[in-house]
């Protein structure tokens, strides 16, 4: 076997795995190359299942990394600093940079203190008027009845939308401009530079226009640090009242060790709110709405009740977490589960498997946000549990949790809050139905994201 060798793996009905044959100890074989394929892109699930009953810790030789992926032990990894305190090399996107998310140490615990406190907290309820504004003003625009964007055709009492472009697309990015303090007129600008730094991970060009993205982004980031650190600016409510400063011009009067922060480090601190609060929320809100769709009962209950999209919120990233993994490396040779894994390799944590145990959660195939055993409280961080609960790791566990999870967490709660409002009767597509459930995952060896294109529903109209 080489990593040149390829297989072709037909796609199975969801949920089966392929047989590889069996190994003499009698356990199920695993062909790596598996990871390569379009079978395992469009749901790997079956394939994580045989991993975490067979190979809880599984070597695989053809791309040289080690995989955790059952709960408890993904769980542990996470909390554990002292061993997993580093990136491997070679994992960081040239485009996107390091980020405080991969730091280890005392570094990385100040930094997080620093930006963490100002997405949680007061701090954030400071922000929510403007994430309410912003969604109200997009989906009011979008479902007027004059309004394109949003609508594909109307007919007979009914409206056809795709969620994605009309919406889930643009929202979060905007949102993350405006908490962190992007003038109005640079808005588009900043829309522009997230999408080409998300896309530079494809093509050569694609990287260079990403880039040059991130170039011109940090240039525009330090004028804007040089003038909030003589005059900072303001959040304003749907009345036009401050509720705060927003984040560039916290973070660029903070100080550790007597100094202020680098242009790197805010510009690293960004970039996790823009994958936090950007393209993670993205995928939360189209698989969300995707989910209760396709559970019409839950849909109706939530309707009912829509304080419980906070658990369908949660349950969500448990079943169909946007992020699949982290990469860490340990500081010296771990053994687990009678493997050894050397000091210095590269270690995936695939919280798309551990959300997925069923040790944990019994029938992880099943959407259920009266989910009795998943904890859904603010401690969720913590790999908590207790009375039974468990926490999902869609954001991570411990210091390495995601500092913008709470951000995305009220971007997809307060923007739904509003369709629901404004969608009547929502239903899918007949006809614009994917036929996989679980959407488009792209391979761990790349982002580690899972998520579709498009979401086209139905929805009455006068």
């Amino acid at each position: 076997m080489s990593p040149g060798d390829t297989v072709a793996f037909v796609p199975l009905p969801l949920g089966t795995a392929h047989d590889m044959g069996t190994g003499v100890d009698g356990r199920p074989l695993f062909d790596p190359r598996i990871f390569d394929s379009t079978e395992f892109r469009r749901n790997p699930h079956p394939y994580y299942r045989i991993l975490r009953d067979h190979y809880p810790v599984y070597w695989d030789q053809l791309h040289n990394r080690y995989f955790i992926t059952r709960y408890d032990d993904v769980v542990a990894a996470y909390l554990d600093d002292e061993t997993y305190n580093t990136i491997p090399k070679g994992s960081s996107n040239l485009v996107n940079g390091n980020t405080i998310l991969e730091l280890g140490g005392r570094d990385h615990a100040r930094r997080r203190r620093l930006f963490g406190a100002q997405l949680t907290g007061k701090p954030l309820e400071a922000r929510l008027p403007a994430i309410r504004r912003l969604a109200l003003a997009m989906i009011t625009e979008a479902i007027e009845p004059t309004a394109v964007k949003m609508a594909e055709r109307n007919v007979a009492g009914r409206r056809t939308i795709e969620l994605g472009r009309a919406f889930a697309n643009e929202f979060p990015i905007r949102v993350v401009g405006e908490v962190l303090g992007f003038p109005e007129d640079a808005q588009d600008r900043f829309y522009y530079w997230y999408s080409s730094i998300q896309q530079g991970k494809g093509s050569s060009e694609e990287a260079k226009a990403g880039l040059q993205a991130r170039q011109d982004l940090e240039d525009y980031v330090w004028d804007l640090v040089k003038q909030r650190r003589r005059q900072p600016t303001f959040l304003y409510d749907e009345h036009g009242e401050p509720t705060g400063e927003d984040i560039i011009s916290r973070l660029s009067r903070s100080q550790i060790d007597g100094g202020y922060l680098s242009l790197t480090e805010i510009v690293s601190m960004i970039s996790v709110l823009v994958g936090g609060g950007g393209d993670t929320t993205r995928g939360a809100i189209l698989h969300m709405w995707r989910l209760l769709l396709e559970h019409p009962e839950q849909l109706a209950a939530v309707r009912d009740d829509p304080d419980l999209l906070d658990a369908a919120f949660h349950e969500t990233l448990r079943h169909s977490a946007p992020v699949g993994g982290m990469s860490r490396s340990p500081n010296q040779d771990v053994v687990l589960h009678g493997v050894t894994i050397p000091a210095g390799s590269w270690v995936e944590l695939v919280n798309f498997s551990a959300n997925h145990d069923e040790r944990i959660f019994p029938d992880p195939e099943r959407f259920d946000i009266f989910r009795p055993e998943l904890y859904t409280g603010r401690e969720v961080q913590r790999g908590f549990r207790v009375d039974g609960q468990f926490s999902h790791v869609g954001f991570g566990v411990g210091s390495h949790f995601c500092p913008g999870a709470w951000v995305a967490h009220q971007e997809t709660v307060i923007g739904s809050r509003i369709l629901l409002d404004h969608l009547r009767n929502p239903r899918l597509t007949p006809g614009k139905i994917s036929t996989d459930s679980h959407g488009g995952f792209e391979p761990i060896y790349t982002d580690r994201l899972s998520q579709f294109s498009e979401l086209w529903i139905d929805c009455d109209v006068d």
